[in-house]
């Protein structure tokens, strides 16, 4: 009973430092489909399934910009001759600037088949492909990993759950 307490308190922390999600909201339309994450510094996240047609020309820059246009979300964006800088992002009361001093916008990318990494190129330059995942996290670091996924949530209630199952069929 004793392991069961712990990994349940453990659960219990890591959802209460991964901040508050809110339920993934489509947007768009079309056959293809990619996820967007967004993580402010406050700890909120909110979670979008772009919908659209073409992959070999829709932006990460366009999927943000869908979201902006069906949502409460707002961008700060502004454009320079390397390209556009993501200057701030806001939806509700959760707002982030483009840089702050020390934190700011990271962008990461993952196909369907990969691992999380660092963009190796900006939002206007990466072309979603269906599966495709966006993420945006404003941080001073480059690692996401303080992010856990949803199916790493799901393992370990699974696992806990699974403890409690086997506890109760040995008495």
């Amino acid at each position: 009973m004793k392991l069961v307490k712990i990994m349940l308190l453990s659960v219990c922390l890591m959802v209460a430092n991964v901040g508050v999600t809110m339920g993934a909201v489509a947007v768009g339309a079309g056959p293809s489909s990619a996820d967007v994450s967004i993580e402010w510094s406050d700890g909120f996240v909110a979670e979008f399934i772009v919908l659209f047609d073409d992959a070999l020309s829709f932006t990460g820059l366009d999927a943000l910009e869908l979201i902006e246009a069906n949502t409460a979300l707002s961008l700060t964006l502004t454009n320079y001759s390397w390209g556009t800088s993501i200057d701030g992002i806001a939806f509700d009361s959760h707002f982030n600037p483009g840089w702050d001093g020390s934190q700011y916008w990271n962008y990461w990318t993952k196909e369907s088949n990969t691992n999380w990494g660092f963009a190796p190129v900006g939002a206007t330059s990466r072309y979603l492909t269906d599966g495709a995942s966006d993420g945006w996290f404003y941080t001073d670091s480059q690692d996401p990993s303080f992010v856990p996924e949803p199916l790493t949530m799901s393992l370990l209630a699974m696992g806990g759950v699974a403890v409690v199952r086997r506890k109760r069929c040995r008495n």
